[in-house]
């Protein structure tokens, strides 16, 4: 029988990780309705938004923290120190909850995490929160649209986080698709609550049987967990 008590603990972690992982986990329980804006909000979203609309949703969260749950922070840890990545790329960085737990397995392994945020605000918040956990060293966020900002990036990819709005996760996927190293991990977040938007990612990925193996978790509001073959 699975101690699911255990299951959340985060003892593991330094103390300063923790005491802003807690932080952000009750700040969360205040968002209620301002959650409930922001999936109306969503809904709203066509299978390739534009510019406009991604900065009316993004206007509209502006103050939400749109926290990732304790067991997919948890998953995250683990896979950033099992699979060893030395470049971790996040999109969707909000205030910083998932780049807290990458960085935190980053200071272990020597990686660094490279976030994405279209909100200034939310990613100066995002990045105090790094420092307050002492992990300022370990992470940097991009600012702006992460179609433009994660262009940039060449260095070979080994874990990524695809936590922003939906249906960017395969646009924002393709992207980087040309640097992601083999053997790299993804992980696909909201895919179950969200399921209308995210069913070209899936025909994209099971198009190609040879390259990419998903196996769907039932974890939270459900993720993708994505292994590049080759």
């Amino acid at each position: 029988m699975i101690d699911t008590a255990d299951d959340l603990r985060l003892d593991f972690l330094d103390a300063r990780v923790v005491d802003v992982l807690e932080r952000l986990e009750g700040d969360a329980r205040t968002d209620g309705a301002l959650l409930g804006a922001v999936g109306a909000e969503l809904g709203h979203l066509g299978a390739t938004p534009d510019s406009t609309a991604l900065q009316t949703i993004t206007t509209v969260a502006e103050e939400a923290l749109l926290p990732v749950a304790r067991p997919v922070g948890r998953l995250l840890y683990q896979l950033a120190l099992a699979t060893g990545a030395k470049t971790i790329v996040e999109y969707g960085t909000s205030y910083g909850m998932s780049a807290v737990y990458l960085a935190a397995a980053a200071q272990q392994t020597g990686a660094q995490v490279i976030g994405t945020e279209l909100s200034p605000h939310k990613a100066a918040t995002a990045a105090a929160n790094l420092a307050a956990a002492g992990l300022a060293d370990r992470a940097r966020i991009l600012v702006g649209d992460a179609r433009e900002t994660l262009r940039e990036l060449t260095e070979p990819v080994g874990l990524l986080l695809l936590d922003g709005w939906i249906p960017l996760h395969l646009p924002i996927f393709r992207i980087l698709e040309p640097i992601l190293a083999p053997g790299a991990v993804i992980v696909s977040d909201n895919v179950s609550k969200h399921a209308d938007k995210i069913g070209d990612f899936h025909r994209y990925l099971a198009a190609r049987p040879e390259r990419y193996v998903r196996t769907a978790l039932p974890i939270d509001d459900g993720i993708d967990l994505i292994t590049r073959v080759r």
